[in-house]
């Protein structure tokens, strides 16, 4: 389901309403006082921006996202649970504000950095991450990154 223009999503009827849609060709903005989870289990792509907001979300789902043309934002302070596990192409920034209660994002299992060089290096599980996605999507927040492979023994 095509789902054409903006959706602001305040209250559960509007979430019932972009539920089934697997592509909204405008923004999907999401502030619903109240709600624990966002769940978008068909959404593939969003035109312009994703944003959710809010006090109370403490899980996104939108597995099947893969594409959002603009930003995607995530402005909560309660989320712990994050799953974009398909999402391999963001046109603007990937931001996270004040999202505190975040402490993983599936398939990515640990960053470093090297306070003296600057670099960092990320840890991730292969199976579950799309590593030229990931070095696309750095890229493209102006940095520079490059995939190291470990020798097999």
């Amino acid at each position: 389901v095509v789902c054409v223009g903006d959706f602001p999503v305040t209250n559960s009827l509007d979430l019932a309403q972009v539920q089934p849609c697997t592509e909204v060709t405008g923004s999907l903005t999401v502030e619903i006082p109240g709600l624990s989870d966002v769940l978008l289990p068909n959404l593939r792509t969003v035109g312009g921006v994703f944003r959710v907001d809010g006090t109370s979300p403490t899980t996104v789902s939108a597995p099947d996202l893969e594409s959002v043309g603009d930003q995607l934002i995530l402005f909560t302070p309660a989320v712990s649970s994050l799953d974009l596990g398909s999402l391999t192409t963001v046109g603007g920034k990937l931001r996270f504000l004040q999202a505190d209660a975040l402490t993983a994002l599936e398939g990515v299992n640990a960053v470093s950095v090297d306070h003296e060089t600057g670099k960092a290096k990320v840890a991730y599980d292969a199976k579950k991450t799309n590593s030229k996605a990931m070095i696309q999507v750095i890229e493209k927040l102006s940095f520079k990154a490059t995939l190291d492979v470990p020798e097999k023994s």
